[in-house]
């Protein structure tokens, strides 16, 4: 098979299991040899092993030195790496995989990719509240950043994207006067109850 076809595989936490499961991927393309009766319809061409330390990166490149030709070792560069692949393998230790899909970005450089953990005891809830933890973090961020509603949502919107696209239904279903509605609310619930007034109903006088 030649390396300028198929999709690229990127492993996160290239350690021992990483290792061991990209070269036994690479020794199985190298034969010729699948491990079902039909070929799949496209197989990994080129390999990215992500690690932390130089001497991870020199452990990496020895253990798949013949098939230095398909495989890159990157230290230090997770998001860039899952950016470029199609199918991204999580290898890392469990305790770190928190730290390895909530850094700024994975979320967005995973999109539409398929992500496949040999993380023991890494369930795909814990995977989906590590990626999507830090992007409710990075939410956060924009709010903060002091721009306008407006500017900030243009900026996260692609035209016939999936954000406009639920936009749009929030804004059918008339959530802005909603949300509008329950924020102030609160706020004026919040601060009369900071002045010891019980029962507070502030725009709900149907319940005084």
């Amino acid at each position: 098979m030649s390396s300028d076809s198929g999709f690229t595989l990127t492993v996160l936490g290239c350690g021992t299991m990483g290792i061991a499961i990209a070269n036994g991927v690479l020794e199985s393309l190298a034969a010729g040899v699948t491990p079902g009766d039909d070929v799949p319809a496209s197989l990994p061409s080129k390999f990215i092993a992500c690690v932390r330390s130089e001497k991870s990166a020199e452990r990496v490149k020895k253990a798949l030195a013949a098939h230095s030709s398909r495989v890159e070792v990157v230290r230090n560069d997770n998001v860039a790496s899952v950016k470029k692949a199609q199918v991204v393998l999580l290898a890392c230790k469990p305790y770190m995989v928190k730290d390895v899909l909530g850094v700024d970005g994975m979320a967005d450089a995973l999109k539409g990719k398929l992500l496949v953990s040999v993380c023991a005891g890494i369930t795909a809830e814990a995977m989906e509240e590590a990626v999507y933890g830090q992007t409710m973090r990075g939410a956060t961020g924009l709010v903060q950043s002091g721009e306008h509603p407006a500017v900030l949502r243009e900026n996260v919107c692609t035209p016939g994207g999936c954000t406009i696209g639920g936009l749009l239904v929030l804004e059918d279903g008339g959530a802005r006067g909603t949300i509008s509605r329950a924020i102030r609310e609160a706020t004026v619930v919040a601060s009369q109850l900071g002045k010891g007034v019980q029962n507070v109903n502030g725009t709900r006088p149907y319940l005084q």
